[in-house]
């Protein structure tokens, strides 16, 4: 029994703050992640050429129409380090270059970081560099004849260990 006056217990405070801490964590990951459920309209669904990527506004996000007709949304960062990290310790915008041609493939047109080299297709894929997976993506879909993209879900392909070996140290 509880005397008038008396606190009531610290357990009975905090129990719900506790049972709402999941949720709250939940909702604070997926903004500070995805910056709040936002969806773009990225314009009319046949202004895509095929395998040529578009810059939504000033956003670090491009849209290509791929080869099959349906839609990808490239976050051009360094993959991995989250919706809205950008630049400095948290990697490199990662640009697409309309004229670059890599390694004596012939084909124009690569997303390449400027810090490390890591080279995408057009469609986001790695073919080259120490990125650990493809470019980081967004949900789109195509409703009434525009794309639309879902920027408050960020999609990271699995990560992929690369291995150097480096002479004279034991490499593998």
């Amino acid at each position: 029994m509880q005397r008038e006056g008396r606190p009531r217990s610290w357990k009975r405070l905090i129990a719900p703050a506790l049972a709402a801490f999941p949720s709250i964590a939940l909702l604070m990951a997926a903004t500070a992640c995805g910056g709040g459920a936002q969806t773009l309209d990225a314009g009319p669904a046949d202004s895509y050429e095929t395998l040529v990527p578009q810059r939504v506004d000033s956003l670090q996000i491009y849209v290509v129409r791929q080869e099959d007709g349906s839609f990808v949304a490239l976050y051009a960062t360094n993959p991995g380090y989250g919706y809205g990290h950008t630049t400095g310790e948290h990697g490199c915008t990662v640009p697409w270059r309309p004229d670059f041609v890599f390694d004596g493939t012939g084909i124009k047109g690569w997303f390449r970081d400027p810090c490390s080299g890591a080279t995408f297709d057009a469609t986001g894929h790695r073919v080259f560099g120490p990125a650990e997976s493809d470019l980081d993506r967004f949900p789109v879909s195509v409703r009434h004849g525009h794309v639309y993209v879902d920027t408050s879900r960020l999609i990271c392909p699995p990560r992929q260990v690369v291995h150097c070996k480096v002479d004279g140290l034991g490499g593998g």
